[in-house]
C-alpha cells in the first residue's frame, strides 16, 4: 500500500485504513440509468416482470456472501445507521473491540 500511494503521491488525497472491516451501502452508477439496467437485465436474462423478485435475491446473495466472509475472518458485524449529521457510532469503539 506505501508504494502505491508513494507512486500517486500527486493525485492521492488521503489513506483509508480499516476497509476490511467495513459493509458499504450505495449504488451501482451504471445501473442508476435506464440503458444500465435494461443491459444487466438482459445480460443476465432477467424479464422486467421478474425485477423485483431477481433484485431481492441478488441483494440477500450479496448481503450473505459478505458477511460470510466477515465471519469466517472473525470480524465483528455492526450496524451503523446513517444521517445527515455523519455515522451514528463511536468508530474508536468498533476498532478497539475488534484490534
Amino acid at each position: 500500500m506505501n508504494t502505491f500511494v508513494r507512486r500517486f503521491a500527486h493525485v492521492v488525497l488521503g489513506v483509508l485504513s480499516g476497509l476490511d472491516r467495513v459493509m458499504f451501502r450505495g449504488t451501482l452508477r451504471s445501473l442508476c440509468r435506464p440503458m444500465g439496467l435494461q443491459n444487466y437485465l438482459w445480460t443476465n436474462g432477467v424479464l422486467y416482470k421478474d425485477f423485483d423478485r431477481h433484485s431481492q435475491e441478488v441483494t440477500q446473495r450479496l448481503e450473505a456472501e459478505s458477511l460470510r466472509a466477515a465471519r469466517a475472518l472473525g470480524r465483528q458485524i455492526c450496524y451503523a445507521r446513517c444521517d445527515r449529521m455523519g455515522f451514528m457510532f463511536n468508530h474508536d469503539d468498533v476498532l478497539g473491540k475488534t484490534g
